[in-house]
């Protein structure tokens, strides 16, 4: 990620990179429950099933939220013994803390249904359960900088400081043996 000559003057081209890490994996099951209301009556539930419509993640500075929608197919026979069809779209919420303390996130669930049922509450409420398995990973994008062209001039050398015998150089936590190498223009044994 970088490079200098100490003998010849230096031109360096950097360009930024970007890519992805894993921070976090997630292997999560979560129990849903909700109240339905129904526009018609069911007395008689014959068939019942649950299939995620959509999905998506929003990211605070703690925790990462799964947001969807289940679609709930109801077979049933209505209050005058025909068999009905209902559909109905519940939203659902799962929170989960993170792990990692990093910005700059994405994620792509994989939400599977493993099971669902319900109680009839009366003829026009349904409570919905729904237990669901979550696989994902937490990713990060991330971005540094590269050398990727360096061109010495040997004509050009650079110039010497002959007016000290000693340099005497405070430095902070975030500089590197190299980066002080650098700027005196001399050797990371030096």
């Amino acid at each position: 990620c970088d490079a200098f000559s100490r003998k010849y003057e230096a031109d360096f081209k950097k360009e930024k990179i970007t890519f992805t890490k894993m921070c976090e994996s997630l292997k999560d099951r979560f129990h849903f429950k909700q109240n339905i209301t129904l526009n018609e009556g069911v007395y008689s539930v014959l068939d019942l099933w649950c299939d995620i419509q959509s999905q998506s993640v929003k990211f605070t500075v703690d925790k990462m939220q799964i947001c969807g929608t289940l679609i709930v197919g109801i077979v049933n026979i209505s209050e005058n013994g025909e068999t009905c069809y209902i559909e109905k779209a519940v939203d659902f919420e799962h929170n989960h803390q993170l792990q990692c303390d990093t910005v700059n996130l994405e994620c792509q669930p994989e939400i599977s249904i493993i099971s669902c049922g319900y109680t009839i509450n009366s003829p026009t409420n349904l409570e919905i359960r729904a237990d669901m398995a979550i696989n994902a990973a937490v990713l990060e994008k991330t971005g540094m900088e590269i050398l990727t062209d360096m061109t010495v001039s040997n004509d050009k050398l650079k110039p010497k400081i002959r007016n000290c015998s000693l340099t005497i150089c405070f430095v902070s936590s975030d500089e590197s043996v190299w980066d002080i190498a650098r700027i005196y223009n001399s050797s990371v044994d030096e």
